[in-house]
Formats: structure tokens, sequence, C-alpha cells
């Protein structure tokens, strides 16, 4: 997977414009503030979005710019039109992360990888050279046949 590195600085996103247009934007490396649509949550999802940051949390804190505790993870949510579909895809995404962990390092670069991968592909922004890649295949696989 070490490839997957090396394409992270040529990331677009796959954007449909309102004509039917598609184009190609660069995904950004640093974590921006949204606009806060839901100024609350419920209790179900403040807990699930624990439950989630709980299990990430290293990879969050480590790999992102700025680190991203568990007040900047909620706003993220906050910023979502749908923050209970929004979580679903999260916990899907820790379900695979920690079934992956069974058969991969265990050191934070791999476990960094292992989230980049599933992050991605949850939204559709592997690159069609990465999901070539043996690893990324396992990764792909492990997402698209989890519940």
């Amino acid at each position: 997977m070490e490839s997957f590195e090396q394409e992270e600085e040529k990331r677009k996103i796959r954007v449909e414009k309102p004509d039917g247009e598609i184009e190609y934007i660069d995904l950004p490396t640093t974590l921006y503030a949204t606009p806060i649509l839901h100024r609350i949550l419920g209790q179900d999802v403040l807990e699930g979005i624990e439950e989630v940051y709980k299990e990430i949390k290293d990879v969050l804190q480590n790999t992102t710019n700025p680190p991203m505790n568990l007040e900047s993870f909620e706003l993220a949510f906050m910023g979502d039109v749908d923050p209970v579909a929004s979580l679903a895809k999260w916990e899907k995404i820790v379900r695979v992360y920690k079934k992956a962990q069974q058969h991969m390092s265990s050191d934070l670069e791999s476990r960094s990888t292992t989230y980049s991968v599933l992050l991605y592909h949850s939204m559709g922004s592997l690159l069609e050279t990465e999901k070539g890649q043996e690893g990324v295949k396992l990764l792909m696989k492990l997402y698209d046949e989890s519940e």
C-alpha cells in the first residue's frame, strides 16, 4: 500500500455540477470547519460519535491537521446534512477497520492507511491505481460486504 500514500497528494474528489458535468477537485489536506446545520444532536447520536471516535482516536489525533479531538469530530457531524446517516457510515468504517486490523500490521502507519482507504472508499474517492493494490482490494471487499 505504499503507493497509496504517494498518490495522496494527487487525490481528487468527484463532484457533479448542477448541469451534470463532472469535475474533479483537489481533496484538502487540512481539515476546515463546516457550517453548523444542527445545533443539537440527539443523545444516541452523540454516544455513537463518541464510540466511533474512541476506536479511531489515535489515527485522528496523529494524522489529521490539526489533530482532531472529540469536540472537533462532533462538530463535523453538526455540519452534516444527515448526521444519523453519516454516523451509520462511520460506524461501518470502524467495524471494517477493526476487522481489518486482524489481517494487518498494528503500527500507526498501517492503521492510518487502513483508515484512509476505508474513508476514501466510503466516499467513492479512491483512485483507480489504488483500487488495483492487493491490500486496498481486501479493504474494499471487507467494506462492501459489511452490513
